[in-house]
């Protein structure tokens, strides 16, 4: 693994080097980047290439080797992480200086077909010389009798408003033009998301239930969508337990609300996607959902973390199962093919795999996350917000930006690090008979 990645330039920089690694440090910290360590080290590593030696290439394969820990030499023609990780930092740092950077003097971008960050200055219109037109024209309107000096000044008034609300304008087209780039930039993402959730209903992601998962594992069962909307919950399924020191114990649990750390990345990154295709999100959690939504849901987990994930068990070809033999979870493939594994589980190699699921209802479109583990909502999460794997669902389903997808279900294969997933790869897709 390469040594930890230093957070200053190793040369020491003149003033405007200081200005721009102060930059590097307010973006590296910034909403966009701060849930993201690996991102992070990425963006403050390719910043640290551009600052110490400007001009100079860098290479995927040294990116490969210095942020992701390949070795040297390693095939980057079949190891697509850098490109896909590049690919997202662009985006992010566009995010950025549309929204929290907005007021920064200096912006950073990353051109396409390149690794090296630029730092240019922000493009802005020229600023309106209001002041000193102000200034002369209230001097001569203060010579002139009191009627003539009104008017003067009234008209000054008309004339910053129009400048006013000419420089509005600009800027709602400005913005306009940015979004319609960052579309043509990502055409798959656009395509994917316009598509589930831009149908003028509201969109809320239910995140998964820590609690029901603690309960579950205690007692071997896990809990049934039943069971967990029934207006007697949880006392109704507390009062199966005999024993009253683990009843109490259970309890404490059982009446708060946690949810876990990869659903929070995973509503993080998927909030931030829909940000930039303007389309309003909510959160809640299982508990509170209830079922009453009347527009489109992103569920969240397992149906053992995320029971409502039951209601559509019929549908999909990947199933979740809790296996109390090994004390893990799984993936059962109802139809599988020739070839093709019967159940998919979590290994020690740091592996996972997650599942991503389309379907609709009367209210709304429905997209589940899941997977043979947690990490699994991290993992469809990631596939989801990212360009070149939509582009490969895409390509898998065979359908082009023209025609609508259909309702699908994709089977990913992701690396896990700790609570954390990362280069999630599509290896099957099924088109769902809906």
């Amino acid at each position: 693994m390469p040594e930890p990645l230093k957070t200053k330039p190793t040369q020491d920089p003149a003033a405007s080097l200081d200005d721009s690694w102060g930059l590097v440090e307010r973006v590296g910290s910034s909403t966009a980047l701060k849930n993201s360590p690996r991102m992070q080290q990425l963006f403050r590593y390719l910043c640290q290439c551009a600052l110490n030696a400007p001009g100079e290439p860098v290479s995927e394969q040294q990116v490969g080797v210095e942020v992701y820990g390949r070795p040297p030499g390693y095939g980057a023609e079949g190891d697509t992480i850098v490109r896909t990780q590049v690919s997202q930092l662009r985006k992010r740092l566009l995010q950025h200086f549309l929204s929290d950077g907005r007021n920064e003097p200096m912006v950073i971008e990353i051109p396409v077909g390149s690794y090296l960050p630029v730092f240019q200055p922000r493009k802005e219109p020229s600023q309106l010389r209001t002041e000193p037109l102000s200034r002369d024209v209230t001097a001569a309107a203060a010579a002139a009798p009191g009627v003539r000096a009104r008017s003067s000044i009234a008209w000054v008034l008309v004339a910053l408003l129009l400048l006013l609300c000419g420089g509005l304008a600009w800027q709602n087209s400005r913005l306009r033009t940015e979004r319609t780039a960052t579309a043509a930039r990502s055409p798959y993402l656009d395509h994917l998301w316009k598509q589930l959730f831009d149908n003028d209903r509201p969109t809320t992601i239910v995140a998964s239930d820590a609690n029901i998962m603690f309960f579950s594992n205690w007692t071997d069962k896990p809990v049934s969508l039943d069971e967990y909307r029934s207006p007697n919950y949880p006392h109704e399924v507390l009062g199966k337990i005999s024993n009253p020191d683990v009843k109490n114990v259970l309890a404490h649990f059982m009446f708060t609300y946690l949810t876990g750390s990869q659903d929070a990345f995973a509503a993080t990154r998927l909030t931030q996607t829909a940000d930039q295709h303007r389309i309003p999100l909510t959160i809640t959690d299982a508990r509170h959902f209830r079922g009453q939504s009347q527009g489109n849901a992103i569920f969240l987990g397992h149906r053992k973390a995320n029971p409502w994930v039951e209601l559509f068990d019929n549908q999909l070809n990947f199933i979740y199962e809790w296996d109390s033999k090994t004390g893990k979870g799984l993936l059962r493939y109802r139809k599988p093919k020739s070839g093709e594994s019967e159940t998919y589980q979590a290994g020690a190699g740091g592996n996972t795999y997650a599942t991503v699921s389309y379907v609709s209802t009367p209210e709304g479109t429905v997209v589940i996350i899941g997977g043979s583990d947690m990490t699994g909502t991290d993992a469809g999460s990631h596939f989801l917000c990212d360009e070149n794997a939509l582009h490969q669902l895409h390509t898998a389903l065979g359908v082009d930006l023209s025609h609508p997808l259909p309702h699908f279900e994709a089977l990913l294969l992701a690396r896990r690090a700790g609570n954390a997933a990362y280069d999630p790869q599509l290896i099957a897709v099924r088109v769902l008979d809906h």
